[in-house]
């Protein structure tokens, strides 16, 4: 059995022309391939989404040359889908969403802990909620990344955390 994992890159959080726009957009961009790749590496079924593209990401190394291909012919562009670069969740299927936006107020319908979206932020702030990893509040991000610092370094740490306390990646 392989987990279905949806990983969404919110294009309108990396919005803007300035040069530090651009570069939280390159470091999203990476940031994205990265966790689809460590996903995919996990034997995960994963769809990655950007914008109007969805991929779904063949196992075998055959898969993640497409995706690394596409992304290097991407093109910024404003994308206002309320899903954050995500398409709606299949039932069971882990979401990863990577943004500079904050996750939203806490939805009133009640949802399993799994089913709830997981927030990486890639942003030049410091959010304000503090740490990051696995917790009980939907608002807390899974990953925060300052993307003044070591942000390859940072995703490393955060992510061998969350896959530690998470038990599966």
């Amino acid at each position: 059995a392989r987990r279905r994992v949806l990983v969404g890159l919110d294009q309108a959080a990396f919005a803007g022309a300035t040069l530090r726009d651009q570069r939280r957009r390159d470091w999203a961009v990476r940031v994205f391939a990265s966790l689809c790749r460590e996903l995919h590496a996990h034997h995960c079924d994963v769809d990655c989404s950007w914008g109007e593209a969805t991929l779904r990401l063949e196992p075998g190394p055959a898969g993640l040359r497409r995706l690394l291909d596409r992304l290097a012919r991407y093109e910024p562009q404003g994308d206002a889908s309320p899903q954050g670069g995500c398409p709606p969740a299949a039932s069971g299927a882990l979401q990863v969403r990577v943004t500079r936006q904050p996750p939203p107020a806490v939805d009133p319908r009640p949802q399993r802990k799994n089913s709830r979206p997981r927030w990486v932020l890639v942003d030049d702030r410091r959010p304000a909620w503090g740490s990051t990893g696995s917790s009980d509040s939907p608002r807390r991000p899974w990953i925060a990344l300052d993307t003044r610092a070591d942000v390859a370094g940072q995703l490393q740490l955060q992510w061998g955390k969350v896959c530690h306390d998470d038990g599966r990646c």
